[in-house]
């Protein structure tokens, strides 16, 4: 039952005009910070689309704004890229504004050398 439901999740969206536009159970899942970590992963195991854009551009953004530590490592390894610009914007400028010191630290030294890791191994695999 729990897998149909998130079939039907990554699939559909929530109804128009509730939060400005209409918005994606993934985009929704990234908004709620209460289970935040628990349905962001559960929605990308199922093969939901991470690069859907958020409220400042990204869902990166977003979770690097909101100082989500766990969501902004989840979406990084998932494969979204750390330095992807919104408006000129890289996620790790709204994590700086918001003070989030840690993330700020993960998007500059560690997130980039992941996300070069798996391009690198998507490449060899390809050949």
């Amino acid at each position: 039952m729990q897998d149909m439901l998130c079939d039907v999740a990554v699939t559909y969206t929530l109804n128009p005009g509730i939060l400005y536009k209409e918005q994606t159970v993934l985009q929704w899942a990234a908004i709620e910070s209460k289970q935040r970590k628990c349905t962001l992963a559960a929605l990308v195991r199922k093969g939901a689309d991470i690069y859907v854009k958020g409220v400042l551009g990204t869902l990166l953004h977003d979770v690097a704004a909101w100082g989500d530590e766990d969501a902004t490592k989840l979406l990084v390894r998932s494969g979204t890229h750390p330095w992807k610009t919104a408006h000129s914007v890289p996620p790790l400028v709204y994590a700086s504004e918001g003070g989030h010191e840690s993330i700020v630290r993960y998007l500059l030294y560690d997130a980039l050398n992941i996300w070069q890791r798996g391009l690198k191994r998507k490449t060899s695999a390809l050949s």
